[in-house]
């Protein structure tokens, strides 16, 4: 039986993968954790337990001399330079003191391609734009690096959002939901649930993926109407909806907005500095925007269209290569996301006040 230690496994998306790893293999799991008090829920499942820090090599020996192999869910914050200094000694000190015929599968995120916050276009920059894109790079680069010396498969894997039964994003989205009329991006989500997160490990372990970099999102990819009516049909609703394409821009239209857009963020500044030497131009301006404000909120009062995707869609292809072997979760999921939902409910684990969105229940 291949021991497979997870670390942060007390994380929101490390117990979940936890549960769907132990209903799908025959995988020794065991949880890699720095305290008790941070394994309330993982204590309900009769996992092998482990407690320590990895960081320190005198534990890392200790706990994972014996793992075939090791899949990092850790979450580490603080100052930049504190988030690499950690990452640096977790990933050299699991990689060293784990066996040395496994594989390291490192869990990234998408955006680690560099994208801006609050920027909706996927593509991939040289520069990341992002201190958490940047310390997901340093890690990934770490891992390659180190697995190298060491002899050993590094699997890097960008995860989109997670979804999932006890998942911050699926609880706030249903928690949101409202039975009116909804806009709707025609783009593909970058969603992925951590039933593909579970299986990508199991055939990783397997032996059934090379080594490398890889975009982790539902394959095929979930678009974002799927998304909410598969939501919506949990929760018992049908509102009605409205699909909103959004595209590209030209370059020189993308230009004529950024410059409005810096017009209209200074506008005060302009109006004082400027404007108000000219009196007959400043009320024209003046009626101008006032009328196209008012009826601008006119519209928005009789047109109001709920739309929850607003901040979270991106346009364009969703970068990166993709693992071969990953199932489509729209037909081959429910069963095992049922009987994972059942489980918690029977412990009484789902809406509890650790389910609500506390980070500080969980461990790095």
């Amino acid at each position: 039986m291949k021991n497979v230690a997870i670390l942060g496994a007390n994380g929101q998306v490390g117990i979940e993968v936890c549960l769907f790893l132990k209903e799908m293999t025959d995988f020794n799991i065991i949880p890699i954790c720095r305290s008790v008090t941070s394994t309330f829920l993982l204590n309900k499942f009769n996992f092998e337990i482990r407690y320590g820090d990895v960081s320190k090599p005198e534990d890392a020996e200790k706990l994972l001399t014996d793992c075939d192999h090791i899949v990092d869910f850790t979450l580490i914050s603080g100052l930049c330079s504190e988030v690499k200094d950690t990452s640096k000694k977790i990933i050299t000190n699991s990689i060293k003191y784990s066996n040395n015929k496994g594989c390291y599968i490192y869990t990234s995120s998408v955006m680690a391609f560099g994208m801006p916050n609050q920027n909706n276009h996927f593509k991939s920059h040289i520069l990341s734009n992002t201190v958490y894109g940047y310390s997901k790079r340093f890690a990934e680069s770490l891992v390659k690096k180190t697995c190298k010396k060491y002899k050993k498969d590094s699997y890097i894997l960008r995860l989109g959002e997670v979804h999932g039964v006890i998942q911050r994003a699926s609880q706030q989205l249903i928690q949101e939901l409202k039975d009116e009329q909804t806009i709707i991006p025609n783009n593909d989500s970058d969603i992925v649930f951590t039933f593909s997160i579970a299986e990508a490990i199991k055939n990783i372990i397997h032996g059934k993926e090379q080594s490398g970099l890889y975009t982790l999102v539902s394959t095929p990819e979930w678009t974002w109407e799927e998304v909410h009516e598969y939501y919506c049909k949990k929760i018992g609703i049908t509102p009605t909806i409205k699909i909103i394409t959004f595209s590209e821009k030209p370059f020189l239209k993308s230009i004529k907005t950024k410059f409005i857009e810096l017009l209209n963020s200074n506008a005060q500044c302009i109006s004082s500095y400027l404007i108000s030497f000219f009196s007959t131009v400043e009320r024209l301006i003046a009626a101008k925007y006032y009328s196209k404000k008012a009826a601008n909120d006119i519209n928005k009062k009789d047109n109001y269209y709920y739309f929850p995707f607003k901040d979270k869609h991106y346009i364009g292809k969703i970068s990166g290569k993709r693992l071969r072997l990953i199932s489509d979760t729209k037909h081959c999921m429910n069963d095992l996301m049922n009987k994972i939902e059942i489980l918690l409910q029977r412990n009484q684990l789902i809406n509890s006040k650790r389910m609500e969105g506390n980070h500080d229940e969980f461990d790095i």
